[in-house]
């Protein structure tokens, strides 16, 4: 016949088992339930990002690992507009907006109203000069500062190259003054 009595050593384990359990029911039930910091419905999360035609704002980052593709212009808070390929190709004709294209150069006299020289003006620019111009669409815009030169040659010095005579042939020299700038177009 079998014994069915438990021993001591039998009775302590199940104990623990029975009081290690209740401890780990009890540690969940008090941790299940936080009490709302405010009153509905403040605190509450905010809505994910989702394909309704409502407007949506994140206030942090976004990361997006794959390609973006957009039906119409993007734009960032400061009102910068960020291109994608379907905004170039329908909006500008292919060419970026606030993109420069197009080169040209001036050589101006002294006054800086006088051309001395004019490069050939490149596509979209239409006339070099003073006052360059652009095909529709784009606007000329100054690409680099106007800079100073000292352009005129003082040529060979003279047989009696004395001192005086180089003087003289060096303040020419400086004397005579240009500018030069270039030009582009800027897409509108």
């Amino acid at each position: 016949m079998l014994d069915k009595t438990l021993t001591f050593k039998q009775i302590i384990i199940g104990g623990l088992f029975v009081l290690t359990g209740f401890v780990f029911a009890l540690g969940i039930q008090a941790t299940a339930w936080v009490n709302p910091t405010v009153p509905p419905p403040g605190g509450n999360v905010a809505a994910p990002l989702n394909t309704s035609a409502t407007t949506q704002t994140k206030s942090g980052s976004l990361n997006i690992g794959g390609k973006v593709t957009s039906a119409s212009t993007l734009t960032s808070d400061d009102h910068n507009t960020l291109v994608t390929k379907d905004y170039v190709d329908a909006a500008a004709g292919g060419h970026v907006r606030g993109a420069s294209y197009g080169y040209c150069g001036v050589q101006l006299a002294a006054d800086i109203s006088t051309v001395v020289y004019a490069s050939v003006a490149e596509w979209p620019m239409l006339t070099c000069g003073a006052a360059p111009t652009c095909e529709a669409g784009f606007k000329p815009i100054q690409s680099s500062p106007y800079v100073q030169l000292n352009g005129a040659s003082s040529g060979a010095i003279p047989s009696d190259n004395n001192i005086n005579t180089m003087i003289s042939k060096f303040n020419h020299f400086l004397d005579t003054e240009s500018y030069i700038v270039t030009w582009g177009c800027i897409k509108l």
